[in-house]
């Protein structure tokens, strides 16, 4: 690999994660590329994740510990990215970890071919068995080379292989700084729309195509756990900040048409969301698929074959979800029945 002095400023947004925080840092401090400036920001935690970052933090100067009162993962990197001084930025999870030659392949990969995103593949584990039947597009069947932000952001639409999670990314600070971007604060699904902006904006997208990243999927992280409501809400933000991207284009351009797609996408997430909400809760946010809705049918691009299907017949859809999630709940009951039956005999 050639010579790459580049600082590389990794930002581990910490809640909660005493159980893990180690490995992830760990994971870090093993990297093979050694110019790096770490960032731990203890987001409010009420375990020992503090303590522990400052432990770090005593014993290698290049960690810098930043305590706040709790504001959620997206302002704890918004945070971070604040107080960065690298001429590259990486986001890590807390829970999950590095493989370690990562960022010395990322650096001298965006180094060598001028990029100022590259996006890498991963790996997940599971705690839990009941996760591990979810389809997540971590490791990609193909490499999809270099190309600009637009063109990317179809191809990986096209091969059904995008995937929005931020950890999987490896930016350049000033066209981060450029382009204004930052994550929305206190919703779920920030990385929605983080990376379709990121993306949308770029003029050279990069694919390295080695499993990198490896997550952790466990039992009470933000992504495992059924809050219908807050998912919801977190659609129906990136689709309502996502329109307000495409309508600052005044004219047809690669960057618009590569929206489309992923607003509709996205819209017809947050639909999915409401229509599994309690009959109580779906009238507490009724104003919010009201507002979608409207939204839906006033944009062209919303014409969609999920979305021309579903919004005229939403109350029978509605209907539809309610008897699924309540024959996948017995399902997964009477799974669990004879797992511990099975247990009980061995």
């Amino acid at each position: 690999m050639p010579a790459v002095n580049s600082l590389i400023s990794v930002v581990v947004p910490v809640y909660n994660v005493e159980k893990y925080l180690r490995e992830s840092v760990e994971s870090i401090l093993a990297q093979t590329y050694k110019e790096l400036e770490i960032i731990l920001v203890d987001d409010g935690s009420a375990d020992e994740s503090g303590k522990i970052c400052d432990e770090y933090a005593s014993a290698d100067n290049r960690i810098t510990v930043i305590h706040k009162e709790n504001g959620g993962l997206s302002d704890a990197r918004n945070t971070g990215l604040k107080n960065s001084h690298g001429k590259y930025i990486y986001f890590l999870d807390s829970d999950d970890f590095l493989r370690a030659d990562a960022l010395e392949k990322l650096v001298c990969f965006a180094e060598r071919l001028h990029l100022q995103i590259v996006f890498f593949d991963g790996t997940n584990i599971y705690e839990i068995e009941e996760n591990e039947h979810r389809r997540d597009k971590f490791e990609r069947l193909r490499d999809h080379g270099v190309g600009s932000g637009p063109a990317m952001l179809l191809r990986l639409d096209n091969y059904n292989e995008y995937a929005s999670c931020v950890p999987m990314l490896f930016l350049r600070s000033d066209y981060i700084a450029e382009n204004k971007l930052h994550f929305y604060k206190g919703i779920m699904h920030e990385d929605e729309l983080f990376t379709a902006a990121a993306f949308v904006k770029a003029g050279r997208v990069g694919h390295l195509h080695e499993p990198l990243y490896i997550r952790r999927v466990r039992e009470g992280s933000i992504m495992t756990g059924k809050n219908y409501t807050r998912s919801f809400k977190g659609f129906y933000v990136c689709t309502v900040e996502l329109i307000r991207i495409l309508d600052s284009y005044r004219e047809m351009c690669p960057g618009k048409r590569a929206l489309y797609e992923k607003t509709a996408e996205i819209a017809n997430c947050a639909l999915i969301m409401y229509a599994m909400l309690t009959g109580k809760e779906r009238k507490e946010h009724r104003k919010y698929y009201d507002a979608l809705r409207r939204q839906i049918i006033k944009h062209d691009y919303f014409r969609s074959r999920k979305l021309k299907l579903k919004l005229p017949f939403f109350g029978l859809y509605i209907k539809y979800m309610s008897i699924k999630c309540a024959v996948k709940g017995m399902i997964r009951s009477l799974s669990c029945k004879k797992a511990k039956a099975s247990d009980k005999k061995t």
